[in-house]
C-alpha cells in the first residue's frame, strides 16, 4: 500500500474510531483518547456500527453553531436595556442609568442628531456640557455609579438603508461556515449601525477591522483596495472568527466576545475564570463553584462567561487587560438584537433588495498587467449603449449615454465598496481621510489588485472573463443570485468536524496544553480527506464550509505555533503570577491551572 493510501486509511479509522466512541458513550474509549489513537486500532473498529454512529454525531453536533446562545438570569436587565437603546430610543434621549443594574434613572430629551450635526462647536460644547452636568448632579443624589448614553434607533434606519443591498449576502457567508446567520444582523448593528465607520482606534468598516488585524487575516489592503470596507468580505471574515474563537475557547459566548474584546484579552478571563472554579468554594450567584470539577459537564457555558463578566471584569488593570465595560456588555448587545433580528427583517422580504451579481477572483499571467476599474467602466457603459440601440435601431442622445455610464458606476460601486478607485470617484473622500494620510488618497491607483474579489453585474462575467483573457489565468467565474437559499452548512458527515471535536473538548476542560500541533495535523488532513473524497457529491455551500473550516484548523496551527515559543510563555507567566496574587474572598492560592501548563 502506497503511503498516500496508507495515510488515507489512517484518518477514515480515526474518524470510524470516533464516530463509534460518540455513538457508544459506555466504552471505555474517551474523546481525547481518539486523536492520539495508533493505525492498528483501525482493524478492530471498522466491523463495528458506523452508521448509527455517523447518524447520531450528523442529529446532535450543534455546538458552535451559535444557534443557542442564551444569557444567565442574572444578565437579563442588561439584553432588556440594550433592546431599547437599540429599537425605542433616538439621539435625542440621553438616557442615565446605572451600569451595574441596568436600572434607568432618568431620560432627559435634547436634540435630533441632524440638529446636533448642524450646530457649530461651541454650541455643541454646550450641549454636552449640559449633559455632563445634568450627569454629576445624578451621581451625587443616588450615591452610586451613573452612566448615560444616547439611543440610536434613528441612526439604525439609516444603517439599514446602507445595509439592503448586502444583508441575505452577508447572511449567507455566516450560515456557509456553520455559523447563526442572524448574528451578522446582531453583530453588525452592535459594532457599527451597519454603517460605514471608522472608530477612534482607527478600525474600519461595518465589522470594525483593524488593518494590522485584518493584513493577518489576508484581507487585501493596498492603494487600490480595502477590503474592509466590502460588507460582504468582512462578514465572511467575521463568520470565520467567530468559529476560530469557538475552537479556542469552546465557549460561544466568550468566542462572541472575543471579535470584541481581542483573543488576548478574552485569554486571559478564561484562565481566570477557570482558575476561580479551581481555587475557591465561594458561593458564586448562588452555585456553589466548589463542585465544579469539570466544567464541560456541571457548568452552562453561560455561566462560566458570567464569571469573565461578573469577576474578570472588575479585577485591576493589569489583569483584566483592555476588558472594561463595553466589553463585559457586548453580548447582551449582540444577544438583544439576535432576538429580533429574523422577525424584523425576515430573508424573503430582503431578497427585492438584492443585488444580483458574478464574481471572479482575478488571478493575473503577469503581476505587472493589472485590470483598471475605469476601463472595465467605459468598456461596460459601451457595451450597455450598443445594445441599447441595437434593440431601439437609433442612436441614443448624448444625456442618454451619461446616465447609462452614471448608473453603470453606481452599479459597480455598491457590488465593490472596497474599491478605493469607486469610493473616490463617487466623492467619498471624506470617510477615507478619516483613515487614509492625504497622500494616501492622491495615490489611489485603479488597478486592482491580484487576489481580489471583483463583482460585475449577473450575466457579465464571462464577458469580462474574455475581454481580459490576455491578462487573466484561469478565470472561475462564480453567480450570485437571491434564489439562493439560507441554510446553515454543514458537510454530509464531516471527519474533520469529528476530530476538532476532540480538540474543543480539551480545551472546554482547561487543558490547552495537552492541544498539540500534531493533533491539529491530523484535523487538517480530516478535512482534505472530507473535500476530496466527497467532491463530486459536495454541494458549493458544503464545499465551501470545508474550505473555511480548513481555514480555521490552519489559523490555529500557526496559533499552537507562536504558544511554542518561549516569548509567549514568559508573557502567560507572568499573568499567572499576578492572577496568584489577586485578592478574592476565600480565595485559596494551592493548586496549578492545568491549562497552561508548559
Amino acid at each position: 500500500m502506497g503511503a498516500g493510501k496508507r495515510i488515507t486509511a489512517f484518518l477514515i479509522g480515526m474518524g470510524l474510531v470516533a464516530q463509534t466512541s460518540i455513538r457508544e458513550p459506555y466504552k471505555k474509549t474517551a474523546l481525547e483518547d481518539i486523536i492520539n489513537s495508533e493505525p492498528k486500532t483501525i482493524k478492530t473498529i471498522i466491523k463495528k456500527g458506523i452508521f448509527d454512529a455517523i447518524s447520531y454525531f450528523q442529529d446532535s453536533n450543534t455546538e458552535g453553531a451559535f444557534t443557542n446562545l442564551k444569557l444567565p438570569p442574572e444578565q437579563e436587565p442588561a439584553k432588556d436595556f440594550w433592546r431599547k437603546i437599540y429599537t425605542k430610543y433616538e439621539f435625542k434621549d440621553v438616557i442615565f442609568y446605572n451600569p451595574k443594574t441596568h436600572e434607568i434613572h432618568k431620560i432627559v430629551e435634547s436634540c435630533s442628531r441632524n440638529e446636533f450635526n448642524a450646530l457649530d462647536r461651541k454650541s455643541r460644547d454646550k450641549i454636552n456640557n449640559e449633559i455632563k452636568n445634568t450627569w454629576k448632579a445624578l451621581k451625587k443624589e443616588k450615591k452610586e455609579e451613573v452612566a448615560y448614553i444616547r439611543g440610536v434607533t434613528d441612526n439604525l434606519k439609516g444603517g439599514f438603508t446602507n445595509i439592503l443591498f448586502y444583508l441575505n449576502p452577508c447572511r449567507r457567508e455566516f450560515a456557509q461556515v456553520g455559523i447563526n446567520p442572524f448574528l451578522a444582523d446582531a453583530i453588525g448593528i452592535v459594532e457599527t449601525g451597519f454603517q460605514d465607520a471608522v472608530s477612534r482606534a482607527y478600525a474600519v468598516g461595518v465589522y470594525q477591522y483593524l488593518k494590522k488585524v485584518a493584513m493577518a487575516k489576508d484581507m487585501i489592503i493596498d492603494s487600490s483596495v480595502d477590503q474592509r470596507l466590502d460588507k460582504i468580505i468582512s462578514a465572511r471574515q467575521t463568520a470565520k472568527d467567530l468559529k476560530e474563537n469557538y475552537v479556542r475557547y469552546g465557549n460561544e459566548h466568550v468566542a462572541v466576545n472575543t471579535h470584541h474584546s481581542g483573543p488576548e484579552n478574552l485569554y486571559r478571563g478564561v484562565y481566570y475564570a477557570n482558575t476561580l472554579i479551581e481555587k475557591t468554594d465561594i458561593d458564586f450567584l448562588g452555585k456553589n463553584l466548589s463542585i465544579l470539577t469539570d466544567i464541560e459537564k456541571n457548568m452552562a457555558p453561560e455561566d462560566f462567561f458570567s464569571l469573565i463578566t461578573e469577576e474578570f471584569s472588575e479585577q485591576p488593570d493589569s489583569i483584566r487587560g483592555t476588558y472594561k465595560r463595553n466589553s463585559k456588555e457586548y453580548v447582551s448587545k449582540v444577544l438583544s438584537i439576535l432576538e429580533r433580528a429574523k422577525q424584523r427583517h425576515p430573508f424573503d422580504s430582503l431578497k427585492v433588495s438584492e443585488i444580483e451579481y458574478d464574481s471572479l477572483i482575478l488571478k493575473y499571467k503577469d503581476p505587472k498587467k493589472k485590470i483598471d476599474i475605469s476601463e472595465v467602466l467605459n468598456r461596460m457603459a459601451r457595451w450597455e449603449i450598443m445594445e441599447r440601440e441595437l434593440s431601439s435601431g437609433e442612436t441614443l442622445p448624448e444625456e442618454e449615454k451619461e446616465k447609462i455610464k452614471e448608473e453603470i458606476t453606481e452599479k459597480m460601486f455598491w457590488l465593490n465598496p472596497s474599491i478605493l478607485y469607486l469610493q473616490k470617484i463617487k466623492g467619498n473622500e471624506s470617510l477615507l481621510r478619516r483613515f487614509m494620510s492625504r497622500d494616501t488618497v492622491r495615490r489611489i491607483t485603479p488597478l486592482i489588485t491580484h487576489g481580489h474579489e471583483l463583482r460585475v453585474p449577473l450575466g457579465r462575467g464571462q464577458w469580462l472573463a474574455d475581454k481580459y483573457s490576455h491578462i487573466l489565468d484561469n478565470t472561475q467565474i462564480e453567480a450570485h443570485t437571491r434564489d439562493e437559499p439560507l441554510a446553515m452548512s454543514k458537510a454530509p458527515f464531516s471527519m474533520g468536524d469529528l476530530m476538532y471535536k476532540t480538540v474543543i473538548s480539551l480545551r472546554k476542560k482547561a487543558r490547552h496544553s495537552e492541544v498539540t500541533e500534531d493533533m491539529l495535523r491530523k484535523v487538517e488532513g480530516c478535512y482534505f480527506y472530507d473535500l476530496e473524497a466527497n467532491k463530486e457529491s459536495l454541494t458549493k455551500p458544503q464545499r465551501n464550509y470545508l474550505l473555511a473550516s480548513l481555514e480555521v484548523v490552519r489559523n490555529d496551527i500557526e496559533r499552537i505555533r507562536l504558544e511554542q515559543k518561549a516569548a509567549y510563555w514568559t508573557r502567560i507567566e507572568k499573568f499567572v503570577e499576578r492572577v496568584e496574587k489577586v485578592s478574592v474572598p476565600n480565595f485559596q492560592k494551592t493548586s496549578t491551572y492545568s491549562g497552561i501548563k508548559r
